[in-house]
Protein backbone atom coordinates (compact mmCIF):
# COMPACT_ATOMS: atom_id res chain seq x y z
CA UNK A 1 0.00 0.00 0.00
CA UNK A 2 2.73 2.48 1.34
CA UNK A 3 4.17 1.86 -2.37
CA UNK A 4 1.10 2.97 -4.35
CA UNK A 5 0.35 6.13 -2.50
CA UNK A 6 3.90 6.75 -3.60
CA UNK A 7 3.21 6.20 -7.22
CA UNK A 8 -0.23 7.94 -6.93
CA UNK A 9 2.04 10.97 -5.23
CA UNK A 10 4.09 10.77 -8.20
CA UNK A 11 1.47 11.44 -10.83
CA UNK A 12 -0.40 13.96 -9.11
CA UNK A 13 2.87 15.74 -8.54
CA UNK A 14 3.73 15.36 -12.17
CA UNK A 15 0.15 16.44 -13.54
CA UNK A 16 0.77 19.34 -10.88
CA UNK A 17 3.97 20.58 -12.23
CA UNK A 18 2.36 20.62 -15.98
CA UNK A 19 -0.69 22.67 -15.43
CA UNK A 20 1.29 24.87 -12.99
CA UNK A 21 2.92 27.45 -15.55
CA UNK A 22 3.46 31.09 -15.12
CA UNK A 23 3.22 33.51 -17.88
CA UNK A 24 6.03 34.56 -19.93
CA UNK A 25 7.83 38.57 -19.65
CA UNK A 26 5.89 39.79 -17.00
CA UNK A 27 7.69 41.71 -13.92
CA UNK A 28 7.42 39.55 -10.84
CA UNK A 29 7.51 41.06 -7.62
CA UNK A 30 9.43 39.88 -4.41
CA UNK A 31 6.37 38.75 -2.57
CA UNK A 32 5.29 36.95 -5.71
CA UNK A 33 8.28 34.95 -5.56
CA UNK A 34 8.64 34.11 -1.86
CA UNK A 35 5.21 32.45 -1.70
CA UNK A 36 4.14 31.52 -4.94
CA UNK A 37 0.53 32.86 -3.75
CA UNK A 38 -1.28 31.98 -6.67
CA UNK A 39 -0.32 28.39 -6.29
CA UNK A 40 -0.35 27.99 -2.71
CA UNK A 41 3.38 27.44 -2.14
CA UNK A 42 5.37 27.81 0.46
CA UNK A 43 9.07 28.09 2.01
CA UNK A 44 9.64 25.65 4.63
CA UNK A 45 12.80 25.65 6.50
CA UNK A 46 14.99 22.57 5.70
CA UNK A 47 14.14 22.53 1.88
CA UNK A 48 16.55 24.44 -0.28
CA UNK A 49 18.20 24.39 -3.45
CA UNK A 50 21.28 26.01 -4.78
CA UNK A 51 23.45 26.54 -7.93
CA UNK A 52 26.52 24.81 -8.04
CA UNK A 53 27.82 24.65 -11.51
CA UNK A 54 26.73 26.89 -14.75
CA UNK A 55 28.20 25.40 -17.80
CA UNK A 56 27.92 26.05 -21.51
CA UNK A 57 28.40 23.35 -24.17
CA UNK A 58 27.47 23.82 -27.90
CA UNK A 59 25.72 26.50 -27.27
CA UNK A 60 23.61 26.08 -24.28
CA UNK A 61 23.80 26.31 -20.82
CA UNK A 62 22.83 23.70 -18.31
CA UNK A 63 22.38 24.33 -14.62
CA UNK A 64 23.10 22.21 -11.63
CA UNK A 65 20.84 22.64 -8.99
CA UNK A 66 21.99 20.98 -6.01
CA UNK A 67 18.55 20.16 -3.68
CA UNK A 68 18.64 20.02 0.09
CA UNK A 69 16.57 17.92 2.42
CA UNK A 70 17.40 18.91 6.22
CA UNK A 71 14.03 18.16 7.13
CA UNK A 72 12.25 14.73 8.52
CA UNK A 73 10.21 14.10 5.74
CA UNK A 74 10.47 12.87 2.55
CA UNK A 75 10.57 15.71 -0.74
CA UNK A 76 9.18 15.04 -4.24
CA UNK A 77 10.50 17.35 -7.03
CA UNK A 78 10.28 17.36 -10.42
CA UNK A 79 11.61 19.21 -13.75
CA UNK A 80 9.00 22.05 -13.58
CA UNK A 81 10.72 25.53 -13.04
CA UNK A 82 10.99 28.80 -14.02
CA UNK A 83 13.88 31.09 -14.56
CA UNK A 84 13.79 35.09 -14.13
CA UNK A 85 16.72 37.42 -14.17
CA UNK A 86 17.25 41.07 -12.13
CA UNK A 87 16.86 43.83 -14.50
CA UNK A 88 16.47 47.37 -12.79
CA UNK A 89 16.51 45.56 -9.47
CA UNK A 90 13.21 43.88 -10.32
CA UNK A 91 12.77 39.95 -11.06
CA UNK A 92 11.93 39.62 -14.66
CA UNK A 93 10.46 36.35 -15.86
CA UNK A 94 12.80 35.19 -18.90
CA UNK A 95 11.01 34.50 -22.68
CA UNK A 96 10.29 30.71 -22.75
CA UNK A 97 10.27 29.16 -26.30
CA UNK A 98 8.08 26.31 -25.71
CA UNK A 99 6.92 25.31 -21.73
CA UNK A 100 7.50 21.71 -22.09
CA UNK A 101 8.36 19.51 -18.86
CA UNK A 102 8.29 15.88 -18.59
CA UNK A 103 5.65 14.90 -15.69
CA UNK A 104 8.90 13.11 -13.57
CA UNK A 105 9.03 13.02 -10.00
CA UNK A 106 11.94 12.21 -8.12
CA UNK A 107 12.73 11.81 -4.35
CA UNK A 108 14.41 12.99 -2.37
CA UNK A 109 14.70 11.60 1.67
CA UNK A 110 14.79 12.80 4.93
CA UNK A 111 18.65 14.18 5.60
CA UNK A 112 19.34 14.15 2.05
CA UNK A 113 20.59 15.93 -0.47
CA UNK A 114 20.65 15.53 -4.67
CA UNK A 115 21.63 17.33 -7.88
CA UNK A 116 19.77 17.66 -11.09
CA UNK A 117 21.02 19.56 -14.07
CA UNK A 118 18.72 21.29 -15.87
CA UNK A 119 19.47 22.61 -19.38
CA UNK A 120 17.74 26.31 -19.22
CA UNK A 121 18.63 27.38 -22.75
CA UNK A 122 15.95 24.72 -24.22
CA UNK A 123 13.29 26.90 -22.63
CA UNK A 124 14.80 29.93 -21.68
CA UNK A 125 16.44 32.95 -23.28
CA UNK A 126 19.63 33.25 -21.06
CA UNK A 127 21.37 35.21 -23.68
CA UNK A 128 22.62 37.93 -22.19
CA UNK A 129 25.02 38.50 -19.25
CA UNK A 130 23.83 38.92 -15.67
CA UNK A 131 22.09 37.67 -12.02
CA UNK A 132 19.21 35.00 -12.70
CA UNK A 133 16.94 32.96 -10.29
CA UNK A 134 15.66 29.30 -10.65
CA UNK A 135 12.54 28.94 -9.74
CA UNK A 136 10.79 25.79 -8.85
CA UNK A 137 8.48 23.91 -6.51
CA UNK A 138 7.92 20.35 -4.63
CA UNK A 139 5.93 18.57 -2.58
CA UNK A 140 6.73 17.92 1.01
CA UNK A 141 4.94 14.72 2.23
CA UNK A 142 3.80 15.29 5.89
CA UNK A 143 3.06 11.64 6.73
CA UNK A 144 -0.24 10.30 7.28
CA UNK A 145 -1.29 11.17 3.76
CA UNK A 146 -0.47 15.32 4.76
CA UNK A 147 1.61 17.38 2.65
CA UNK A 148 2.62 20.66 1.52
CA UNK A 149 3.96 22.18 -1.72
CA UNK A 150 7.37 24.36 -1.45
CA UNK A 151 8.47 27.36 -2.92
CA UNK A 152 12.44 27.48 -3.45
CA UNK A 153 14.62 29.74 -5.03
CA UNK A 154 18.56 30.52 -6.36
CA UNK A 155 20.51 33.16 -7.64
CA UNK A 156 22.90 32.40 -10.28
CA UNK A 157 25.06 34.51 -12.60
CA UNK A 158 26.04 34.33 -16.19
CA UNK A 159 28.82 36.06 -17.38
Amino acid sequence: MYMSIRKLLCVVLGVAFLFCLTGCNQKVSEEHHTGFTENGAIEIEGISVSASMIKANSGKTVIDINWHNDTDYSVMYGEMYWIQRLVNEEWVDCAISEPIFATIAFELPSKEYSYKSYSISDLYDVSQPGTYRFLSTCTVNMGEEKSKTCAVSCEFVIE
